[in-house]
């Protein structure tokens, strides 16, 4: 039988204490007269408990609460923001979260290699967070994820912007089925048909992408309405495999590349961390296809690096700072319902070698 290495989970160590609180011994001490914290003796060690610090101490301090930040696709937030110590997240900080916001923060929570605890309140993000289903994805996918107040709200309200919550697609085939129900969703919208055939095979491609290459499940997508007035919808899609850049040095004939050059290189065709022999590659040169014909924009993030590319004026496609860096890969793609324009891989392919010459400085030959 394995011993015990606490009382109950709840209970904490002194120094486990000070560090949820992130405070020093002496001020614990001051701070377990004033507010009266119940303790425990266990084997000849004081305990506390997790739950009581945190609403006795932790919520009821202003200070505890950083500036509002806002994770969506457009801003450069990071979900470190929201991080305090003692490997706490303080939800309380978000003002603003997207489909993006939404990914990188569970795909954060889901690769923490220590034990985390989240802070939440009633706020709108956090309740859009509750009824897209990021709490009880969260749940299943890490128990020992604790919670330092009241339940998430569970009620029935939904941004009536999201268009497909939360969705955990965990076997190759498997999103068909979501793009089916994505596609009628679209239309029921009042969006055109050619916006949803366009939105289901970026999902399609993508998904299949990070399920047959990053060797890990689940991939997540979600789906909102970014602009009713011009029409805009937002994709998100995440996991936590490989990374794209690394899965691409698999080949051997990319291996000499750094991380930002194989994450730029990935976008041309026929380029793969398979083998020349499987002529593999084409997919993700495609999106740079829908994205270019669409005047679209896309932010992608795979472990530490990012690139934007934006095609709403002009062609802009240049690394950025990432909104975290954990494992994987993440998508956001933001499309316009308007006529699409037929480019050519070509094309797609010249976008891609012109940023690899402006931003290395060299032609990289494929």
């Amino acid at each position: 039988m394995t011993q015990k290495t606490r009382p109950n989970p709840d209970w904490i160590t002194f120094e486990e204490s000070c560090g949820l609180l992130g405070i020093s011994r002496p001020t614990f001490d001051k701070r377990r007269r004033e507010f009266r914290l119940k303790e425990r003796r266990w084997r000849g060690r004081l305990w506390f408990s997790r739950r009581q610090l945190a609403d006795r101490v932790l919520l009821q301090s202003p200070a505890s609460v950083s500036a509002k930040v806002d994770l969506i696709a457009t801003s450069r937030s990071r979900v470190s923001q929201i991080k305090r110590k003692g490997n706490v997240y303080d939800f309380r900080s978000l003002h603003t979260i997207d489909p993006f916001g939404v990914v990188c923060l569970l795909c954060t929570l889901l690769t923490e290699r220590q034990k985390a605890s989240i802070v939440v309140d009633d706020s709108k993000a956090v309740r859009l967070l509750g009824s897209v289903g990021f709490f009880s994805e969260l749940i299943q996918q890490r128990d020992d994820i604790a919670g330092l107040s009241h339940s998430p709200y569970t009620g029935s309200w939904i941004d009536p912007s999201i268009i497909q919550p939360l969705v955990s697609l965990l076997y190759k085939g498997g999103e068909r089925q979501a793009v089916a129900e994505l596609q009628k969703s679209i239309a029921s919208q009042g969006l055109t048909s050619e916006i949803a055939n366009y939105a289901g095979w970026l999902i399609g491609e993508l998904v299949d992408n990070a399920l047959t290459h990053g060797k890990t499940t689940p991939c997540y997508t979600i789906v909102q309405r970014a602009d009713t007035e011009n029409r805009r919808i937002a994709i998100a899609i995440g996991n936590i495999g490989f990374g794209i850049h690394k899965t691409l040095k698999f080949n051997p004939k990319h291996s000499s590349l750094s991380d930002r050059e194989a994450l730029l290189i990935a976008f041309r065709p026929y380029v793969s961390g398979w083998g020349d022999e499987y002529k593999r590659g084409k997919g993700l040169t495609d999106v740079v296809k829908i994205l270019a014909g669409n005047r679209g924009y896309m932010r992608l993030e795979s472990g530490a690096q990012a690139l934007e590319m934006d095609f709403r004026h002009g062609v802009n496609i240049d690394f950025i700072s990432p909104m975290t860096r954990c494992q994987g890969t993440r998508f956001s793609i933001e499309l316009e319902d308007h006529s699409f324009q037929e480019i050519s891989r070509s094309e797609a392919d010249h976008y891609i070698e012109e940023a690899m010459h402006r931003i290395f400085m060299t032609r990289v030959h494929i």
